[in-house]
């Protein structure tokens, strides 16, 4: 495994895109006076933000796909208040189907919660945190159709995925550029308040030697308000 070859800060705005290009070169075998851009073939390319958020976060897993149609009940308690909503599932729909609905149920709340999916964590996960510190809340599964088609756990407790960030790789002159890019959608996910720096990494691992990792970049993410 090799060090780290660029250690840099990068700054995001919630509900802005973030885009990074990092420039990478190496020695060349044959002319080793010369360098060329980075060789990356046969690797994955990764880039993911975590951290230990301050505040509560919770992740709704879907462990049934597709789970069981009826009502899943809900609440949301904030600041000793609770704010009931349902999911309504119908048959033959999927854990794709019920994120999506969880989705629009939370932002109908119109509280200030944040709830990511798809590009924050696994397929038939929903990611939900409050982004204020201090403020004593709780989301809990009130009743579902059968047993054990859905959980919430605490996550907060352990260093978080937060989101994996949109990879692309291309050469330009005498280096491979690697662009990073988190969507408005994911930074306006992001915690903020009281909250951070997070960390981001970016690694290129050899998809026949998980072992074998070349760690490109890493650093502080700062989330900012726009």
């Amino acid at each position: 495994m090799s060090a780290f070859r660029v250690i840099q800060a990068l700054t995001a705005y919630q509900g802005l895109p973030l885009v990074h290009t990092f420039p990478f070169d190496e020695t060349d075998p044959k002319a080793p006076q010369y360098t060329r851009p980075l060789d990356l073939t046969g690797r994955t390319v990764v880039a993911q933000l975590r951290g230990r958020p301050k505040v509560k976060v919770k992740l709704l897993k879907v462990l049934e796909d597709p789970p069981a149609p009826g009502v899943y009940s809900f609440k949301l308690i904030l600041g000793g208040v609770e704010y009931p909503f349902t999911v309504t599932i119908e048959p033959g729909e999927t854990a794709i189907d019920f994120v999506e609905k969880f989705l629009k149920a939370i932002a109908n709340l119109d509280l200030e919660v944040k709830a990511c999916a798809e590009t924050c964590g696994a397929a038939g996960e929903v990611i939900v945190a409050w982004p204020w510190p201090g403020v004593e809340w709780d989301l809990v599964i009130v009743s579902q159709p059968e047993p054990d088609q859905i959980e919430i756990d605490d996550v907060q407790a352990a260093d978080v995925l937060l989101a994996t960030f949109t990879v692309q790789t291309a050469t330009s002159g005498d280096y491979t550029a690697i662009t990073i890019k988190l969507s408005g959608v994911q930074t306006g996910a992001l915690p903020m308040a009281g909250d951070g720096p997070f960390n981001y990494r970016l690694t290129a691992t050899k998809n026949d030697d998980p072992t074998d990792v070349l760690l490109l970049a890493r650093g502080h993410l700062i989330v900012g308000r726009t």
